[in-house]
């Protein structure tokens, strides 16, 4: 499973679970979480779009899939669902914004922001 950095070769988009038998929803489920393990550079917009817009849908997917109750969620799932979840969302956060001015004590009122680059991948996740 691709854990971290991007995709060596092009991320091909898979198919919609209402367009495999019921028998073949478990492995596409998988595969789905497999490609929302990749983590993209969002600084530069333009780099690897198609394939970050490929985890963005498979992550709604996901995320509806689990919602409507399509499918039973084996142990197995679970399992890749954590590693999916913990690739995405534990990272390292962004100098403090004193540190950037050198100020002891900032005012969180005054403070800007930060908006993280990969946010419309993670508020899915």
């Amino acid at each position: 499973m691709g854990l971290g950095p991007p995709p060596s070769g092009p991320v091909d988009p898979l198919p919609l679970f209402q367009d495999v038998p019921v028998s073949k929803r478990q492995s596409l489920f998988i595969r789905k979480l497999q490609i929302c393990c990749f983590q993209f550079d969002f600084s530069n917009k333009l780099k690897l779009a198609r394939e970050k817009e490929i985890k963005r849908q498979s992550l709604m997917e996901l995320v509806d899939f689990i919602q409507f109750g399509s499918g039973k969620i084996t142990e197995t799932c679970q399992e890749e669902m954590i590693q999916m979840v913990s690739v995405n969302v534990f990272r390292c956060l962004p100098p403090a914004s004193h540190e950037n001015t050198g100020q002891e004590f900032a005012d969180p009122e005054e403070e800007e922001p930060y908006l993280e680059p990969c946010w419309p991948h993670l508020q899915l996740v």
